[in-house]
Parts: structure tokens; C-alpha cells; sequence
């Protein structure tokens, strides 16, 4: 009986897409975030408690001085260094406090990608020759490997969208990765597909392109201006433009 010869099978794996890298970034972004974002919540809250306390250190002083003006001397002189001392510490805390939060608040990574998402709706219909448009709440680490099925577009959002009365705005930043010989986008399309959404956004003139080893980097930037608004998921969002590289 001949021998059966046994056959291996490789399997191909697919190539990563870019924003499936995009999205392995946020996902580590995401493993820390959460933790940030309360420990810094928890640093913003304890400001109020550090200021009642250099309140009441400086009512204690106050009560010892007008007692000393008064003629009572219940009071000792070791009262009054203690009480100096404890208006100088609490001032101290409640300065330290609200820097601490300040750091804390600035270290904490944005996670919120909801307008993003909705500009790269948008932004799909004006390149439809893109390999990719992919929003996210980060600036990918580093660019796409393979740009020859056409440019991929990446919308960072560039914090975490802010209610004011009842309108949600938040910075937005769009870079196009791209070959040479793919065409620019146009900000003029963009904003015609931003005015038949309802939107309004307004792009300053200077656009910023970097030519690196081979291929180019677009990164249009403009301001948010008042305008026409458009419903999210019963919030009211106002799209605007990006504010930095």
C-alpha cells in the first residue's frame, strides 16, 4: 500500500490595516485610562475639602488675634505659632491640591472619539479614493507602512467633547497620509460636504504638508465658527475644526 503523504496547508494571514494598528494603540491607551481618569477626578474633588481647611486654619487665627486685641490672654504664644503655622500649611495643601489636579487632568488621555467619528462620515465622501478614513481619539505612534491603494485619513479627536448649552464641540485634527501622485484634499469640497450636513466649519487658509521618505503628510487645521448644528444621539454637536498639529 503506497504511503500517504501528508500535506501542509500554509495559511495566509491577511496584512494588519492601518486602522486595525489605530485601534491596537487605543486599546493600550484604554488599559491605563479609566484608572487616569478617576485618580484625577478623585485629585479635582479634593480641592474644595483643602480649601475649607485653610478657611478654617485662618478662622482659628483670626479668632486667637482678635482675642489677644481684646485683652483676653486665654490664649498662649505657642496658640498663636501653631495657628500661624497651620493657616501656612492649609494655604500650602490647597495650592499643592489644585496643581496636583491640574497635572493629573492633563496626564489623562482623551478618550472620546464621538465627533470624530462624525467628521469621518463626512470626510469619506470627499476622498472616496482613500484607502482608509479612520477616526480616533489618538495620534498614531507612527505612519502607514503601505499607502499604494491610495491615501488613508486619519481624524484625531483631539479631547473630549464639551457641553454648553446643550451643544457638544471638541477640537479636530485631520491628516492625510498619501503618495505623491494622489491628489490633496480639497478643503473647499470639505466644506461643501460640511454645509450639505448642516454643519459649519470654517478652515483657516494655511494647510500644513510634510514631505517625508516617499510620501506626504496633510494636516488641514481650522476654528470653529457659529453656526448650524446637527442632533447626536439627543445632544445637539457642533463639529469643529482642528486647532493644532
Amino acid at each position: 500500500m503506497p504511503e500517504q503523504e501528508t500535506r501542509t496547508v500554509a495559511t495566509k494571514t491577511a496584512p494588519k490595516t492601518f486602522a486595525s494598528r489605530v485601534a491596537d494603540e487605543e486599546a493600550e491607551v484604554m488599559k491605563t485610562a479609566p484608572a487616569l481618569a478617576e485618580e484625577a477626578a478623585e485629585a479635582k474633588a479634593l480641592i474644595s475639602t483643602r480649601e475649607e481647611e485653610h478657611e478654617d486654619a485662618q478662622d482659628r487665627l483670626s479668632g486667637i488675634l482678635g482675642s489677644f486685641r481684646r485683652g483676653n490672654d486665654t490664649h498662649t504664644a505657642a496658640d498663636l505659632a501653631e495657628a500661624r503655622a497651620a493657616v501656612e500649611r492649609a494655604a500650602l495643601l490647597a495650592e499643592g491640591q489644585k496643581a496636583k489636579a491640574n497635572r493629573l487632568a492633563k496626564d489623562a488621555p482623551n478618550i472620546d472619539k464621538s465627533l470624530s467619528v462624525l467628521v469621518a462620515e463626512a470626510v469619506a465622501k470627499v476622498v472616496p479614493y482613500a484607502a482608509e478614513v479612520i477616526p480616533s481619539f489618538l495620534r498614531p505612534a507612527e505612519a502607514p507602512e503601505n499607502l499604494a491603494a491610495g491615501p488613508i485619513v486619519v481624524i484625531t479627536q483631539d479631547g473630549k467633547a464639551a457641553e454648553k448649552g446643550g451643544i457638544l464641540t471638541a477640537g479636530i485634527t485631520i491628516r492625510s497620509f498619501r503618495l505623491p501622485h494622489f491628489q490633496q484634499i480639497d478643503k473647499r469640497d470639505m466644506v461643501r460636504e460640511f454645509d450639505a450636513r448642516g454643519w459649519n466649519m470654517r478652515f483657516e487658509p494655511t494647510q500644513s504638508t510634510d514631505r517625508q521618505d516617499g510620501f506626504i503628510v496633510d494636516v488641514i487645521r481650522g476654528a470653529a465658527v457659529p453656526g448650524a448644528d446637527r442632533v447626536l444621539g439627543g445632544s445637539t454637536a457642533r463639529v469643529i475644526a482642528p486647532g493644532r498639529l
